[in-house]
């Protein structure tokens, strides 16, 4: 589903974050890709969602080369994608239910339809008794379950979190993990960018491990 074939990328500073990568996820699966701070964990998600482009090499999903997407196309993509951030940004003035129903109102849903799928949502992150709390009101761990929500409102193919337990407790970081296993179970692609060894160590996955931009191992 997701394949990178020499992909190099090269920032104008003259920074190699990642050298001649090659890997293929399959559609479905659920992958680690671990490694030193620095080693190009982020970048890799960044060029999945084409939020950046690669300096050489050829990124495809689904046999379409994402360098060679149109705008519209590149949109599309991204609809198609769920991205979960260390620390969730959200509108501090909006309710966690209305910050939630934002992926939903861009994409032109009807109220009604809105309410429904944000309730359903918060619910499996069990964060229905907080919907319409303001997100200085939740913890850490609920704030994260907050971030996860929005970013499977719209139901991706592809989940792509990076370093989605970095501000947690050991317990709320395996809770966390769970969400992603069961989202996973459900028939998304999940890719989960972590430095946390132990905690990879825990959930029998390929794993995918980067140093100075290259990969020097692929386990699992």
């Amino acid at each position: 589903m997701i394949t990178f074939n020499q992909v190099y990328k090269c920032y104008p500073q003259g920074q190699h974050a990642l050298v001649d990568l090659n890997f293929t996820l399959k559609q479905g699966g659920i992958s680690f890709i671990t490694g030193h701070s620095g080693a190009g964990k982020s970048t890799v998600l960044k060029l999945i969602a084409a939020l950046e482009s690669p300096t050489s090499g050829i990124i495809t999903i689904n046999n379409h080369n994402i360098n060679k997407m149109q705008h519209s196309q590149i949109a599309n993509l991204r609809r198609q994608i769920g991205l979960i951030f260390q620390t969730p940004n959200f509108l501090p003035d909006h309710t966690i239910h209305e910050n939630i129903a934002l992926p939903l109102q861009i994409a032109g849903f009807r109220s009604n339809e809105i309410k429904k799928h944000v309730r359903t949502t918060l619910n499996k992150v069990n964060l229905l008794d907080k919907e319409f709390l303001f997100p200085d009101m939740l913890s850490c761990g609920e704030k994260q379950r907050a971030g996860i929500a929005r970013a499977i409102i719209t139901n991706p193919a592809i989940i792509l979190a990076d370093e989605p337990t970095g501000n947690l407790d050991p317990t709320l970081a395996n809770e966390i993990m769970q969400l992603f296993m069961d989202f996973n179970y459900s028939g998304s692609t999940v890719l989960i960018a972590s430095h946390n060894i132990d905690l990879i160590n825990k959930f029998n996955c390929r794993t995918l491990t980067l140093k100075n931009g290259a990969l020097i191992n692929d386990a699992g």
